[in-house]
């Protein structure tokens, strides 16, 4: 038997709260937009902590393109940009 942390606790709960709201299922594009909303908050968080290493140059990008394919907006990867620049800058000085 697998244990969880209590935020995962947490948030399963609020899952099976909400599967029980809603007779058990999410409508296809409620499931997407939260899938994208997820993707670009996981970009955010990757493009502030953003070194310059290698390492977390392919991470960042592989989840660049992956966000791509799910069609997140080009402006969206824009402020990702300089939001990494901005990482970086900040490590540099």
């Amino acid at each position: 038997m697998s244990r969880v942390s209590r935020k995962e606790a947490k948030l399963l709960r609020a899952r099976a709260a909400e599967m029980d709201r809603n007779g058990g299922g999410l409508p296809l594009a409620e499931v997407e937009r939260r899938m994208r909303d997820g993707m670009i908050a996981e970009l955010h968080r990757m493009a502030r902590g953003y070194d310059g290493s290698p390492r977390r140059a392919k991470e960042l990008l592989d989840a660049i393109l992956t966000a791509q394919e799910e069609g997140i907006s080009s402006e969206v990867f824009a402020e990702v940009r300089r939001e990494a620049a901005a990482a970086l800058r900040q490590r540099a000085a």
